[in-house]
């Protein structure tokens, strides 16, 4: 996300204690951020964690939205037809995938219970 180059490290992660989006160590749920580089760098990886499958796309759908009222709207894809990097994903395609996960999930389209039947 092009917008997190404007927050500065200590804003960002005070900003996730101020919205509680952390990581319970002690029951083991929740979401972190992984730094790769600098914020500066616009690219940062998200972990979240679960008892199932629906709280742990809950916990996503919390941190982009968090990401999103940090950085600013997420932005569409911009086409560059010069550029060859492979390894970037666009934020905005992330944030698509989450709500689609979350429309099945309401939808009912995950029982645990069925799950392991297969």
């Amino acid at each position: 996300h092009p917008g997190l180059a404007t927050i500065q490290f200590n804003t960002f992660f005070h900003m996730c204690r101020l919205e509680s989006i952390s990581y319970d160590m002690e029951k083991r749920t929740g979401s972190t951020f992984c730094l790769y580089d600098c914020l500066q760098g616009g690219v940062i990886g998200l972990i979240t964690v679960g008892e199932h499958r629906k709280v742990t796309v809950n916990y996503m759908v919390e941190a982009l939205n968090f990401i999103q009222n940090q950085a600013g709207v997420i932005p569409s894809k911009a086409v560059n037809e010069d550029s060859t990097r492979v390894d970037e994903i666009n934020v905005g395609d992330v944030f698509s995938r989450v709500v689609s996960l979350v429309s099945y999930f309401k939808k009912g389209g995950y029982k645990s219970s069925n799950y392991y039947n297969k």
